[in-house]
């Protein structure tokens, strides 16, 4: 590192110099590349009057100015890439500066899908309930996750009128912030209908407000599982997906394209434009 040199004036290079020292790099490429990071670094503070100082220079508030206006000319994935290195030569060169670290959350999983046997367990279960209205409600519950992929909160609002045979299948109308069209699988149409029937105006899942919270798990907490998993929105939720992702042959897109984040293919795919309700009921396994 003493030996380095770069475009960017003695001071620069100096204030390179000793923050790089200080977090002592592992490799000569790691090092060279922190030492450009920070000489460019200073060398925009001198443009705009900052002294060459690491408790200036590498203030959280600077740093993200630099990222902003200093870095324009970069594409994003260069200037993500820099800042994380400018954060790491700051928590090093100026610890006081840095701010206190958040805790890790962990990140929300996708639940594991029921087996088929699991399936055909829980709607025999469910048909031997007490009242017709548990039958109904909770078949209505276990079609609209597994045939649907509806969460909680969609279930929340579906009515029997906003199931639907049209476009060559049976649909559901789901309503509120995510409100949409969804094909339910062909498997889950005649049990489905016959809970949309029994409620009729009313909502599918029970209730008679639509500010009700939390009425899948008051419909749940009563279903005496036995040696069933127990059960879960979010796994049924879950079951719909993996059928979907099997049958549209995502793993095998993604595995092709080299992706490790669903974040990219989620914008590919938000970007194209929507098929026709017709497309979709076909697409999904809806007919």
């Amino acid at each position: 590192m003493a030996a380095w040199r770069s475009v960017y004036s003695e001071a620069a290079c100096v204030f390179a110099r000793e923050a790089v020292e200080r977090c002592a790099p592992q490799g000569a490429p790691r090092a060279r590349t922190l030492l450009w990071t920070c000489a460019r670094l200073a060398s925009w503070g001198e443009q705009i009057g900052l002294e060459t100082h690491g408790d200036v220079l590498l203030h959280p508030s600077v740093l993200e100015r630099y990222v902003v206006s200093g870095l324009s000319d970069l594409s994003l994935a260069t200037r993500r890439t820099m800042r994380a290195n400018l954060r790491y030569v700051a928590r090093h060169g100026a610890p006081a500066l840095a701010p206190t670290r958040p805790a890790v959350l962990r990140r929300d999983t996708l639940k594991p899908p029921y087996s088929d046997a699991q399936v055909a367990a829980y709607f025999e279960l469910v048909a031997h309930q007490a009242t017709a209205e548990r039958v109904a409600r909770l078949t209505g519950l276990l079609c609209l996750g597994l045939g649907a992929g509806l969460d909680a909160s969609d279930m929340r609002l579906v009515r029997g009128s906003d199931v639907l045979t049209r476009s060559g299948g049976l649909v559901v109308v789901v309503r509120g912030r995510k409100a949409r069209i969804v094909p339910v699988l062909g498997r889950h149409h005649d049990a489905l209908g016959r809970s949309a029937l029994f409620a009729a105006g009313g909502f599918v899942v029970g209730g008679d407000d639509e500010g009700r919270k939390n009425i899948t798990s008051r419909l749940l907490a009563t279903l005496d599982v036995g040696r069933l998993p127990r059960l879960e929105v979010p796994r049924l939720r879950a079951t719909w997906l993996w059928c979907q992702i099997e049958r549209l042959g995502l793993c095998a897109l993604v595995h092709a394209a080299g992706m490790k984040s669903s974040s990219r293919l989620v914008e590919v795919a938000a970007s194209g434009h929507a098929p026709s309700e017709e497309a979709l009921v076909a697409l999904l396994g809806g007919r």
